[in-house]
């Protein structure tokens, strides 16, 4: 919530030169888009841009950056803005997520950087949880793991411990790569985790993991099992429930039919 002292003023005439941009919370500005609206730039069809006071003359653009990116390539000199005072970096985080709800709709990432931020569930465990694993949201690489929606998807269901496991266990399994990151993956790992937490012994499934297949092996037998060997298309709740079943089925091998540890499926629902 605003706290009691904000404000805002509307249409305010303000400096370009004192005008920045918050990159640990504002989305990566697309260079083309700006370069575009500088060539054919119109002063009068800017409107206002929306800022927030940071003190000593300066301004963090909260919404805007791209007509900020064109009046500096164009060298325009002012841009008109409703400012806002008195609002704390969390509030200028929900500022940006109220706008960009109600016309282009963020990233991913930049929501999820914008949640944590605004101090917003399950954004904040989504971020401890890549922190303690030294994972940065972002492009899948080694240390980045870019299935933020599936993480935001896993912890609202089943909490953060499903994907601090299904992180552990995969990287038990196959080390740090790009692969052993995959949505589908750890997704499928997270929905028997959380659906199983006392059931599935996390050595025991990275070591099956190991044995079966390699990460971007696995990622290929998750698709293939989703779209029925290329005979039909998958989609998101496709995909989810031919995850899981590659983990039902990897963690099942080895055991005896009548064990008590086995998954069965008669026994589960959808």
């Amino acid at each position: 919530m605003p706290s009691v002292n904000h404000t805002v003023t509307y249409g305010v005439r303000i400096p370009v030169e004192n005008l920045f941009v918050d990159h640990d919370v504002q989305r990566e500005p697309d260079k083309a888009r700006a370069k575009k609206m500088a060539d054919a730039f119109d002063e009068n069809k800017l409107g206002s841009i929306i800022v927030s006071d940071r003190g000593n003359g300066t301004f963090h653009i909260i919404d805007g950056q791209h007509r900020w990116l064109a009046a500096r390539e164009a060298q325009h000199l002012y841009l008109h803005a409703d400012v806002h005072t008195g609002l704390a970096r969390a509030q200028e985080a929900d500022t940006f997520l109220a706008k960009n709800r109600d016309s282009k709709k963020p990233s991913a990432f930049d929501e999820h950087k914008n949640g944590v931020a605004a101090g917003h569930s399950p954004y904040v465990e989504v971020e401890a949880v890549l922190k303690k694993h030294h994972l940065t949201a972002g492009s899948s690489s080694a240390n980045q793991f870019g299935a933020i929606t599936k993480a935001h998807a896993l912890v609202k269901q089943f909490g953060a411990d499903a994907l601090d496991r299904a992180l552990t266990v995969a990287e038990n399994a196959w080390g740090r790569s790009r692969f052993t990151w995959e949505g589908v993956i750890i997704h499928g790992l997270g929905l028997i985790i959380g659906r199983h937490p006392e059931l599935i012994d996390d050595k025991r499934m990275a070591q099956r993991l190991a044995s079966t297949s390699t990460a971007e092996g696995m990622k290929g037998r998750i698709t293939t099992a989703a779209t029925g060997g290329g005979t039909r298309h998958d989609g998101t709740g496709g995909r989810a429930k031919a995850a899981y079943w590659v983990m039902v089925g990897i963690w099942d091998t080895g055991l005896p039919k009548n064990s008590a540890k086995r998954i069965r499926k008669a026994d589960e629902s959808w």
